[in-house]
This record gives C-alpha cells, sequence and structure tokens, in this order.
C-alpha cells in the first residue's frame, strides 16, 4: 500500500511539473507567415460609374430628369443653365481638364435679404444644401457633388431632384 501511495504521490508531482501547452507547441515545421497584400485600389462602382464628368452630361442627364437644361459658355468656361420651381439655377464645374470635372455644384441666387440667424436656422435644420450670404448680401443656395472616386447619371439625376425639392423647402421656411 505504501507503494501504491509513493506511485499516486509521483504521478500526482508529474502532473503539477510545468510543461508546454498545445498551443506553445504549434506545427511541427512552421511556416513563415504570409506576406499581407498591399492594398489595391477599389474597382469602380458598377453601373457605369464616371469619375470624371462634362457639362454636356449634366445638361443631358437634367433635362432626362425632367428639367429643361443647356451648356453655356462663358469666359472660356462652361456652365449648364436650367429652372427648378420656377428659380434660375446654375450648375458650376471644378477640377476640370480634358476629361471632364471633379466636382459640380448646383446653385441659385435670391435678392432676398435674409438674416445671418436665418441662413444658420437654415444650415442647422436641413442636410445637403446650404445656404449663405454673399458678398452683395444677397442670399446663395448651393449644393456641392463630388464626382472623383465615382459617379452615375442617376446619381446626378437624384441630386438635381434634391435640389429641386429643397428649392421649394426653402421657399416656405420660417426659422
Amino acid at each position: 500500500m505504501r507503494i501504491l501511495s509513493v506511485i499516486a504521490l509521483l504521478g500526482g508531482c508529474l502532473l503539477l511539473m510545468p510543461g508546454p501547452s498545445l498551443a506553445q507547441l504549434g506545427p511541427k515545421n512552421p511556416q513563415p507567415p504570409k506576406p499581407t497584400p498591399a492594398p489595391t485600389t477599389p474597382a469602380a462602382p458598377a453601373g457605369g460609374a464616371l469619375t470624371k464628368i462634362t457639362p454636356e452630361q449634366v445638361a443631358s442627364a437634367l433635362t432626362a430628369a425632367g428639367f429643361r437644361a443647356q451648356v453655356t459658355t462663358r469666359d472660356k468656361s462652361k456652365y449648364v443653365t436650367t429652372k427648378m420651381r420656377n428659380f434660375n439655377v446654375t450648375v458650376s464645374f471644378y477640377a476640370c481638364d480634358a476629361q471632364g470635372c471633379g466636382s459640380l455644384q448646383f446653385v441659385s441666387w435670391f435678392s432676398d435679404k435674409v438674416e445671418l440667424d436665418w441662413v444658420n436656422a437654415w444650415n442647422n435644420k436641413w442636410r445637403y444644401t446650404k445656404a449663405a450670404v454673399d458678398k452683395d448680401g444677397d442670399l446663395e443656395f448651393s449644393l456641392d457633388v463630388l464626382v472623383s472616386g465615382g459617379i452615375t447619371i442617376e446619381n446626378v439625376k437624384e441630386n438635381a431632384k434634391v435640389f429641386d425639392y429643397l428649392l421649394d423647402e426653402l421657399t416656405k421656411f420660417s426659422p
């Protein structure tokens, strides 16, 4: 019986001795880690996305969205004119080169004189458009559209519809 006690005691000691765990053992022939691939530029969005846009393409999109639009040139710069909610709207273009432009802006000016509190109240309530007081003290109302990175003609139409809708909201706005 004494022998059994000694064997049990030695067995218990063996169990208490530190040893490598399975997690520490790892594979028998470790392979070096595979290098992480460098980030790639994401593919262009599906649906015919453009990374540059021309005034002619915007005028065509506005016409397809139900607005009468035309391309006009002044001082060697092209822009698009249209009417929304019976207001004159100009689409200006920025970051342009021979392939097209990287951004555009819908803008309409009003001779109405408004207080800065009114402008701030509009800008705090509504997204997408901004109201501002120009250097002549007139109200300027605009919506910026980023083209770089990809935009579809359908998105141009939707931006036009948003600007049209918010022009209507602007006429009813009271802080």
